[in-house]
């Protein structure tokens, strides 16, 4: 009986080693995804976002603080981690997502395909169940997604929910991938802040997330964004599947079968977009929602963005204010929130 990691099955066989290879394309996919976010999606995104602002002089977040001009081996290494790590984290919420009955596929089928190894996800530290994994991958996403509609991808198995009956089948779908889009967000961010409020304890702050604040006026939005500590990228980036995860289960147990598979890559692509983005000076913000914060503090005024570049802005210089990624309802909700003050506005009209 041969070991289970002997390389004989993938090399006698073409077809086992065109699965056993699947995961270099994989790679190679990642990290070039990781250039084109960097190298057009991010300015796109901030140069259309901004457009709309009629003062010109408000579309970029005014520096206020040093920045850290260039980067050095430490920042390369990080950097490079957590390109690296990206690829392993994508697969595995790839294959959460074909296995767990909690994601929906076009026409409202689950995951949990019969033709994945027993016992996932420990089949993965075999040889074997890795083939048999890749092999699965690629004939699940050829029957869910290639065989079928794939612009059904977006809002898969919505149409299966309960609310089809007093919304409509269209309706129910836009409603199931908004909602829960949001709670996905919402749900990560809960564990995002108190896990980053965490990383600024005296006690810890110099062993993890002192790296990360070398950059007090972020411009590389990208490269800002993912230069961390190893152990702080790796929180992050699968806190990304406990929300998925928890969200799912929640949406099952209530009935209504779980999260479609575009909500969660919408979920995870914007979110990396909008972590690339709170390392830029594009004033990007939308999303006012907190009218309660402004009747609270009403010195502060105004309705507060769910999300703002300049907030983030802010915890780069203030580092024990706006510990939130996406969202700053914690925020606000902890007595954490600092809204950016444009100080040489406010001395230009002194």
């Amino acid at each position: 009986q041969p070991s289970p990691w002997s390389p004989s099955r993938i090399l006698l066989d073409p077809k086992e080693m065109e699965y056993a290879m699947l995961p270099l394309a994989f790679a190679c996919v990642i990290l070039a995804g990781f250039e084109v976010l960097a190298r057009l999606v991010v300015p796109v995104m901030g140069n259309v976002l901004t457009r709309t602002m009629q003062d010109k002089s408000r579309r970029s977040v005014p520096v206020q603080s040093s920045h850290h001009d260039k980067f050095d081996a430490v920042d390369w290494l990080c950097i490079t981690f957590s390109r690296c790590i990206t690829v392993p984290f994508v697969y595995h919420l790839l294959v959460y997502c074909c296995v767990s009955p909690c994601v929906l596929w076009p026409g409202g089928a689950g995951g949990n395909n019969d033709n994945f190894p027993q016992n996932m996800p420990a089949a993965l530290f075999t040889a074997d169940g890795f083939v048999d994994a890749n092999a699965a991958i690629v004939e699940f996403l050829a029957e869910n997604v290639i065989a079928g509609n794939a612009t059904k991808v977006v809002t898969a198995g919505a149409t299966k929910t309960a609310w089809d009956a007093n919304l409509g089948k269209t309706t129910s779908a836009i409603v199931h991938y908004a909602v829960s889009v949001i709670l996905m967000y919402v749900t990560y961010d809960f564990f995002y802040y108190w896990f980053h409020r965490t990383l600024h304890l005296r006690s810890l702050y110099k062993f993890v997330h002192k790296h990360h604040h070398r950059q007090h006026a972020p411009t590389r939005g990208n490269l800002d964004a993912i230069n961390v500590h190893p152990f702080e990228f790796i929180c992050g980036e699968y806190n990304h599947l406990l929300a998925v995860s928890l969200v799912g289960n929640g949406m099952r147990a209530a009935g209504l079968g779980g999260v479609p598979i575009g909500a969660i890559l919408t979920f995870v692509v914007l979110g990396g977009a909008l972590a690339s983005l709170n390392h830029t000076r594009f004033n990007v913000r939308f999303g006012a929602f907190s009218r309660l914060y402004s009747f609270a503090h009403p010195k502060k005024g105004g309705a507060t963005p769910a999300y703002e570049v300049a907030a983030h802005d802010v915890h780069h210089r203030l580092p024990t204010k706006n510990y939130g990624q996406y969202l700053m309802i914690y925020d606000m909700m902890f007595g954490s929130y600092e809204r950016l003050v444009d100080k040489t506005s406010s001395s230009k009209s002194m």
